[in-house]
């Protein structure tokens, strides 16, 4: 059952034990999915699950936090990146003082 509920001094008139779920309207209301068995009281207005379905559309969806093994796969991945350059220059620099040594040798 979805309601409009008002909040008094910033608390939905209501006992939280009958919330479902709620969403703030902003306007001094908020849309309430409640149990079904929730007596309702006469300062509420009655809303339908569209109107449920419209509110939730406009919260913000949570940022889900990333798997931890995609996280440490990816570190691996970065950290092998960084050898291979390291590693490369170092070549570079190997082969730079060869080359300095046959010339100052020659």
């Amino acid at each position: 059952m979805y309601k409009i509920v008002p909040l008094v001094n910033g608390v939905l008139d209501l006992d939280y034990s009958d919330i479902i779920q709620a969403i703030d309207n902003g306007d001094g209301t908020a849309i309430v999915h409640v149990q079904d068995t929730t007596e309702p009281r006469q300062s509420w207005r009655d809303a339908t699950e569209q109107d449920w379905q419209n509110a939730l559309s406009k919260v913000p969806q949570p940022i889900q936090p990333p798997d931890p093994s995609q996280l440490l796969g990816q570190f691996l991945v970065e950290q092998a990146l960084k050898n291979a350059e390291l590693e490369q220059a170092l070549n570079a620099i190997g082969a730079g003082i060869v080359q300095l040594q046959l010339k100052g040798g020659a």
